[in-house]
């Protein structure tokens, strides 16, 4: 029987604990029925606190496929103290057969266990939100616009853990609850009882379950609350690593957006070398502090792994990243990052340049940080294998412009064609639309080289970022980078450049040097980065209405944009896609309300008018 270390209490009964939970959760919220009764498009949204083993999950998820549930089963739980993936499989083992695979695929897909909001799409038509941390600050900076339908009040017993049943709980409920939603716990205490009616929930006592004479059940009276409007039809402009990860989301959201892309298939042809080998890192943008970027980034590092490790056309190699501490500033940021994001070391740590020269298997000569958990894939087969999600995808099709419809719904015109929403994922080129054209975005010029490898490279077995980056060979070709060009707008591959960029390389790790430099080889590309380098995703502010009042300012309705991901785009546009999907859909947000206002757009003219300036 598996016991929490923390609360020295059992994690489910002794007796049984999947008749248990059936009984106090899923009879008690009378989910069998109300499973059963969920139509094609509607999404049903359980929360629960405490998520434990995953037993209570679990379990739900399969009364809810084999009940002949037509929509999309939303569960939502928090967890402080998250257990090893190995810890579940070896608790909930003997109830594999129960589950039929579902154990063994929560298990493979279980995120990193790291503080922030982790979304994990378990099945077609079932999302995990798994929220680590307190639950009081969870609930706090959460949001779910369709409401919670059903909660599942576990974590232990209120004498164990009185930190979380306080009323500050209970009032929580009942905002976030969706009109007539239900509760189910299996603890009959009267602070518990007494709580959630102070909150406002009819409460009764029950038959509880086993040696437990009594547990509770409820529900919170109210009339039939309106739901978010979901999109039928909606245009991604942009096929690019940002718009393919919005067909994604969206696909997995039960909504097939049409894609739209400027380049041409002839044009991917001309650089077939080029993407054959060309290969790319992913590991989250390191901050000093557990700011709103810093949670921003643990998150959709996250759902990267994840992705990308699931993804067979992605062929990603979790081979770990060594960052550099070959400055003061980049020692003390690694070392605060390591003290505040709260992080286990099993997902980040310093290592001193012993220890790094054993993980890498070259000579290093700095200390680093090391993500064991970082890695490299080949970007555009993950682009054009997410691609296909899309309903219909318009190549060669740069699209200029975009019209509102005129009849008094909130539409767009695309190419003539007219859509419930869109979404700008176009990088700095969404400037050239006019709705878009007043945000303060810039593209930046990067260029790698791509070259056979060398011998003395072979025993490299992890990704080495020093102010450039180097990663392993693969298929006998070794890829250098990068430079970061703002100023500088040339497409073509630049002799200088080239210098530099091996340069680096031979400056930080000398035993990689290539002697003589390779003959130049290599691709350019172009990043779009914000003002303030932070990714800009969800609605777009309709600038006008932030030009005359700013009481009145408001957003474009159903136009939305992911864009300004910089050097980090392969971390952050899955999750940017994710909130995206959210806010169409009504669903539990995937991202705390703090952070979701960091990406929003307006926060440019927020920032003028703090200071008394004219709007952009």
């Amino acid at each position: 029987m598996i016991r929490s270390e923390q609360f020295d209490d059992i994690y489910f009964s002794a007796q049984d604990g999947l008749a248990e939970t059936r009984h106090v959760f899923l009879e008690g919220n009378d989910l069998f029925s109300r499973f059963a009764a969920v139509s094609p498009g509607q999404r049903f949204t359980v929360f629960e606190t405490g998520f434990g083993t995953g037993l209570n999950f679990l379990s739900a998820w399969t009364a809810f496929e084999e009940s002949g549930a037509q929509g999309f089963l939303d569960f939502v739980s928090v967890e402080k103290y998250p257990l090893l993936p190995g810890q579940i499989f070896s608790a909930l083992g003997g109830w594999s057969s129960a589950f039929g695979g579902r154990l063994e695929a929560l298990v493979a897909q279980y995120p990193m266990r790291i503080p922030g909001f982790h979304p994990v799409q378990v099945s077609d038509r079932v999302r995990l939100l798994l929220l680590i941390g307190d639950v009081g600050e969870v609930l706090s900076d959460f949001s779910c616009p369709n409401g919670v339908d059903a909660w599942f009040l576990d974590g232990f017993a209120p004498a164990k853990n009185p930190e979380m049943w306080t009323p500050d709980l209970f009032q929580a409920m009942a905002r976030l609850s969706a009109p007539d939603a239900c509760f189910a716990t299996f603890t009959a205490a009267g602070e518990v009882r007494r709580g959630l009616e102070g909150a406002g929930f009819s409460v009764r006592k029950v038959p509880g379950y086993g040696r437990k004479r009594e547990m509770l059940t409820g529900r919170l009276s109210g009339s039939p609350g309106k739901r978010c409007a979901v999109p039928r039809s909606v245009a991604v402009i942009g096929g690019g690593v940002s718009g393919s990860a919005c067909v994604r989301a969206l696909a997995q959201a039960g909504i097939r957006a049409d894609l739209f892309e400027r380049y041409t298939p002839e044009d991917y042809q001309k650089a077939a070398f080029l993407f054959e080998h060309l290969y790319a890192s992913f590991n989250p943008r390191i901050s000093a502090q557990r700011d709103t970027g810093a949670q921003f980034y643990g998150s959709a590092f996250a759902l990267a792994r994840r992705i990308y490790g699931a993804l067979p056309e992605s062929e990603a190699r979790v081979c770990g990243t060594l960052m550099f501490a070959n400055t003061d500033d980049k020692a003390k940021r690694f070392s605060s990052m390591c003290a505040h994001w709260s992080w286990p070391e099993a997902h980040a740590r310093i290592v001193d340049a012993g220890e790094a020269s054993e993980i890498a298997g070259v000579p290093v000569s700095s200390s680093c940080l090391y993500l064991p958990d970082a890695g490299h894939m080949a970007a555009y087969r993950y682009v054009a294998a997410t691609a296909q999600m899309a309903g219909r995808i318009s190549f060669g099709t740069p699209v200029r412009e975009i019209v509102p419809v005129e009849d008094g719904n909130a539409g767009w015109l695309v190419e003539g064609e007219r859509y419930d929403a869109v979404i700008l994922s176009a990088g700095a080129s969404i400037s050239g639309i006019p709705q878009a054209a007043w945000l303060p975005v810039h593209a930046v010029r990067g260029q790698a080289a791509v070259v056979p490898a060398h011998e003395r490279s072979a025993p490299l077995r992890c990704n080495l970022s020093y102010g450039g980056y180097i990663l392993p060979a693969h298929n006998g070709m070794q890829i250098v980078g990068s430079t970061f060009q703002k100023w500088l707008d040339d497409p073509g591959l630049r002799e200088d450049d080239h210098h530099d960029v091996f340069a680096t390389l031979a400056e930080n790790v000398p035993d990689l040097a290539f002697d003589p430099l390779p003959d130049l080889s290599g691709g350019t590309g172009f990043r779009c980065a914000a003002q303030d380098r932070f990714p800009i995703a969800g609605a777009l502010c309709d600038i006008e209405s932030w030009r005359r009042s700013v009481a009145d300012a408001r957003d474009r309705p159903n136009l939305y944009l992911s864009t300004a991901h910089g050097s980090h785009g392969l971390v952050s546009t899955l999750l940017c896609a994710e909130h995206i999907a959210d806010l169409m859909t009504g669903r539990a947000a995937c991202l705390p309300g703090s952070v979701a206002k960091a990406l929003r757009s307006d926060r440019f003219p927020e920032r003028l008018a703090r200071k008394g300036k004219d709007m952009l």
